[in-house]
């Protein structure tokens, strides 16, 4: 049987949504958990998952850890498909606001007019297949211990998994994109499971 451990940040309080969707898993799922890593965080994102990351590897056993923001609806069996898919690094789809579009959070590196990097999200996508990306976010995403160990090696010992980067003037990259740009740069390169859905809990539920 495979087993996790679940790491989320929250601000004090979580939503009752979040709450059902990790009882759901710990409950209903086949994977055991072996434990749930809780963090208090303000508003940066890079020193929490760092540590939540640290925490897994230096004080549990498990396979698997599974990153998932408390803004965020899952099923129970989130975790087990994920695992099934056999990916190292692999996210459900889940989607957020691009200038008050509605978008995947799917993303490809490509090159700006003027040299410097950018994403792109795609607007179409196979149904319940798993997709190589370039990146993805960590508000649902699973991570084998062997990508944070490889990911580990790259020398970064203030973040060593998730920073924010500069991009250019004014511009700076998610730590979830950093990561899993580091990720792909260790052998293991992100994926995104799109039959796997997940909700983001906005003023309005995205899914």
């Amino acid at each position: 049987m495979p087993d996790a451990v679940i790491g989320y940040l929250h601000p004090g309080e979580v939503r009752a949504e979040f709450c059902a969707s990790l009882l759901g898993v710990c409950m209903e799922g086949r994977t055991r958990i072996r434990t749930v890593v809780a963090l208090e965080s303000g508003p940066n994102l890079s020193t929490g998952r760092n540590l939540i990351c640290r925490n897994f590897l230096e004080d549990n056993l498990a396979e698997w850890l599974f990153m998932a923001d408390t803004d965020m609806w899952f099923p129970a069996d989130t975790v087990d498909r994920l695992i099934a898919a056999g990916r190292p690094l692999i996210g459900a789809l889940c989607w957020s606001l691009d200038k008050g579009e509605r978008k995947p959070t799917m993303y490809e590196l490509v090159e700006g007019p003027e040299g410097q990097m950018a994403f792109t999200r795609p607007s179409d996508w196979p149904e319940d297949e798993v997709v190589q990306v370039s990146g993805t976010g960590a508000a649902c995403l699973l991570i084998h211990r062997d990508v944070l160990l490889a990911v580990e090696k790259g020398g970064d010992k203030a973040a060593p998994w998730f920073r924010e980067t500069p991009v250019g003037p004014m511009s700076l990259m998610g730590e979830d994109l950093t990561f899993c740009l580091r990720a792909a740069a260790a052998g293991y390169p992100a994926h995104v499971h799109t039959g796997v859905k997940a909700g983001h809990m906005k003023a309005q539920m995205l899914i």
